[in-house]
C-alpha cells in the first residue's frame, strides 16, 4: 500500500512538470515524456519554473509555471546533458572520417551527432535515451518544413529567419 502511494506521489510530483491533456499517463507517448523530464531533474536540470506541456501525440510546448522577471534564468541544464561530438570523434570511424577529411566542419558536426542519435536510439540502456524517444517523428513538425500558413502564426518571431537559413543550408 505504502509503495502504491510513493509510486502516485512521485507520478504526481512528475506530472507538475508535464502536463497532459486528453492523453492518458499510461500512453507510451505520455510515458516517454515523463521519463525525459525525470531523467532531467534527476540529471541536475533546473526546470522548476516550467512545464513540459502535451497537447496531442505530436504536439507539446514549454509553459511557464512562475513569475519569470526580465534577464532571469528560466531553464539550467548541465553540461552532462548535452550532445556532443566527442564520443564519436574518438570512435575509429570518427577518426576515419576526419584523418580521410570526408567532412568539411560544418557536415562533421551534423554527421556525428546523427551518428551517436543513431546508435544510442536502440541501446535501452543508453545515456540519452530519454531525449532520444521524445524527439519529433516526422520533418513537419520543425519550422522549417511548415506551410506558409503555420508561417503565419510565427510572424514577429526571429524562428522562421532561424528555419529558412537550415532549411537553404539543407540545400
Amino acid at each position: 500500500m505504502i509503495t502504491k502511494y510513493l509510486q502516485s506521489y512521485a507520478e504526481r510530483n512528475l506530472l507538475s512538470h508535464c502536463n497532459v491533456f486528453g492523453l492518458s499517463i499510461a500512453d507510451p507517448y505520455v510515458k516517454s515524456h515523463i521519463n525525459f523530464v525525470s531523467w532531467m531533474r534527476n540529471s541536475g536540470a533546473d526546470i522548476n519554473k516550467t512545464t513540459l506541456v502535451i497537447y496531442n501525440k505530436g504536439s507539446r510546448g514549454l509553459h511557464a509555471v512562475a513569475n519569470i522577471e526580465p534577464y532571469e534564468t528560466i531553464i539550467s541544464i548541465p553540461f552532462s546533458l548535452a550532445i556532443t561530438i566527442d564520443p564519436i570523434t574518438e570512435s575509429s570511424l570518427g577518426q576515419n572520417i576526419i584523418a580521410n577529411k570526408m567532412l568539411n566542419e560544418y557536415w562533421q558536426a551534423f554527421i556525428f551527432s546523427v551518428i551517436l542519435i543513431l546508435e544510442e536510439r536502440d541501446n535501452e540502456a543508453g545515456f540519452f535515451k530519454p531525449w532520444i524517444d521524445i524527439l519529433p517523428k516526422y520533418a513537419s513538425d520543425y519550422p522549417a518544413f511548415f506551410t506558409e500558413e503555420e508561417k503565419l502564426w510565427l510572424k514577429g518571431s526571429n524562428t522562421l529567419s532561424i528555419s529558412f537559413n537550415v532549411r537553404s543550408s539543407c540545400r
